[in-house]
């Protein structure tokens, strides 16, 4: 019996010495990255970050969350992060950005993403639909607008777009409604207190049927149930 004792023993040592083995030796800690974001070779600087948060740490014990976390906390632009692990020694970044979806007024425009977080600050709206805000706020890369009317704005131009609806620009009247115009000059008039979605499934039949009839529509009010439709 005393021989399987130190034969448990001898087994019990050999594993510890393995496991020390496999965290000390070289061999199985990082030495190499790729980097990858939309698809395309990552930016210089982001590449410098991660081989510094990566290089040299062990591979098993890798610390993804804790990475991860800091890439974001560091570039509030980058949406989605995948991690994969590769024996013996390389780890693979496949990033996903946020992108934008309206420009906010301000200073500098703010172009945000569908949940309001602020991708870049720029001097024109560029080609994205602009949300008219009074007073305006100047908020920061990476920050957050958080005012319920705000997002629900957001939600509502990017929900038009979806639709094939071509929005310009948005001025927020109120807590409760938003004004809306389109490319062709067509004023939306839209409730923030009503479910947004089943606003735009209306709209989206009123203006796909004027178009199909050939009328111009100078303004459509969905707060109602009933809504209304002015003819330009």
């Amino acid at each position: 019996m005393r021989w399987k004792k130190l034969v448990k023993i001898g087994v019990l040592i050999l594993g510890v010495m393995v496991v020390v083995l496999v965290f000390r030796l070289d061999l199985l800690k990082v030495q190499q990255i790729s980097c990858q974001i939309n698809d395309t070779n990552c930016p210089g600087e982001i590449w410098t970050d991660l081989m510094a948060l990566s290089l040299g740490k062990n591979i098993f014990s890798f610390p993804i969350e804790s990475i991860s976390l800091q890439i974001k906390n560091s570039y509030p632009q980058i949406d989605k992060i995948k991690i994969k692990k590769n024996l013996p020694s390389r780890v693979d970044f496949n990033l996903t950005s946020r992108q934008p979806q309206v420009a906010i007024s301000g200073e500098k425009f703010h172009l945000v993403d569908f949940q309001g977080v602020v991708i870049e600050k720029s001097e024109t709206s560029g080609e994205y639909p602009l949300i008219f805000l009074e007073p305006e706020m100047n908020l920061k890369v990476g920050e957050k607008f958080n005012q319920k009317e705000v997002l629900e704005t957001i939600e509502a131009i990017v929900g038009l777009r979806l639709r094939l609806i071509e929005p310009k620009l948005a001025k927020i009247i109120s807590f409760s409604s938003v004004d809306i115009w389109l490319k062709d000059d067509t004023q939306l008039i839209i409730s923030l207190k009503k479910e947004i979605s089943s606003q735009l499934d209306s709209l989206q039949l009123i203006y796909q049927r004027a178009k199909i009839e050939g009328k111009k529509l100078k303004q459509i009010d969905v707060r109602f149930d009933k809504p209304i439709i002015i003819n330009g």
